[in-house]
């Protein structure tokens, strides 16, 4: 039996939510600045609880992505709470000249980025993604996942929402869970190494330079 995932393409949960966020970004300030506030008010909400948001994380979305009528369907809570986490990662920032959206960056690279700024075995961010990684459900990580974004948020780290709703869709369904939490590992750690060698390249490079003007 095939698994559940496979009834729900990914990309199209990705591709939604990149076009509300490219929208979110290109409206004019004062629109976007209050849509962004609704965002971080829906923070530890349910979907139906926050009418003032359904236009925004429903409006356009397709039919593909309707498949539960009982209740939000897996689709609906990833790109739901993807949103509220770019909302609050938004506060203090311009949706036009400013935005924190980085296409690429998953959240497992922007924790690497975080850890690797203020030291691997110190970060709080690590504690964090630990937390988010243990949960058996979106429910669940919704409050580590918040306390990881809040924390980037400040210094700044981009990350990719669009991406991030892909991932909790798919962290949605047990197969999916698994590949998730080692795609996040791998990504954290990976971009530690990255780092660390780009700083040894341009160490070297420095290194260089000033033995070539000592030679002259």
């Amino acid at each position: 039996m095939a698994d559940k995932q496979d009834l729900y393409p990914g990309n199209e949960v990705y591709n939604y939510v990149a076009s509300k966020i490219h929208w979110l970004e290109n409206a004019e300030p004062a629109e976007a600045k209050a849509n962004l506030a609704l965002l971080r008010r829906a923070a530890g909400k349910q979907l139906s609880e926050v009418p003032d948001v359904w236009g925004m994380v429903l409006e356009e979305l397709p039919d593909s992505l309707l498949r539960n009528t009982r209740g939000p369907s897996a689709a609906e809570e990833a790109i739901f709470l993807s949103l509220k986490n770019y909302g609050m990662a938004m506060q203090g920032h311009e949706a036009k000249s400013d935005s924190v959206q980085e296409k690429g960056v998953s959240l497992g690279a922007a924790a690497g980025l975080y850890s690797k700024k203020y030291g691997e075995e110190e970060s709080r961010i690590f504690l964090r993604l630990k937390k988010v990684v243990v949960s058996d459900s979106l429910a669940a990580l919704e409050v580590p996942l918040r306390s990881m974004i809040k924390l980037m948020s400040h210094e700044p780290i981009k990350m990719d929402y669009a991406k991030l709703a892909e991932d909790l869709y798919e962290y949605s369904f047990p197969k999916g869970r698994e590949r998730v939490r080692l795609k996040w590992a791998r990504d954290y750690y990976r971009t530690i190494r990255a780092s660390e060698k780009k700083e040894k390249d341009d160490t070297a490079k420095q290194d260089s330079g000033e033995q070539k003007k000592t030679s002259e």
